[in-house]
């Protein structure tokens, strides 16, 4: 297994983790994931990590939203 694979699994276990430090199980846990796509101003989540990342936690019974953030600022900077 890819040590990228194992990061993601790993985000996915934290958050089950630090639901149950709380008190929530992750199986009646609604989660938002932020900025799930793969590359900057892309709204395209094909070959993204938090593909699996998602799938594991639906799979510990966790129901999950998803937003794709993109910016809409071009990379353009004014000093003023």
């Amino acid at each position: 297994m890819t040590s990228m694979i194992q990061g993601q699994l790993h985000v996915a276990q934290l958050t089950r983790d630090a639901l149950r430090n709380m008190g929530r199980p992750i199986a009646s846990a609604e989660i938002l994931l932020l900025g799930a796509s793969y590359r900057e101003d892309v709204g395209d989540t094909r070959y993204s990590g938090s593909e699996l990342i998602v799938r594991r936690l639906t799979e510990m019974g966790a129901e999950l939203r998803v937003m794709i953030l993109m910016s809409s600022i071009g990379g353009n900077s004014r000093s003023g």
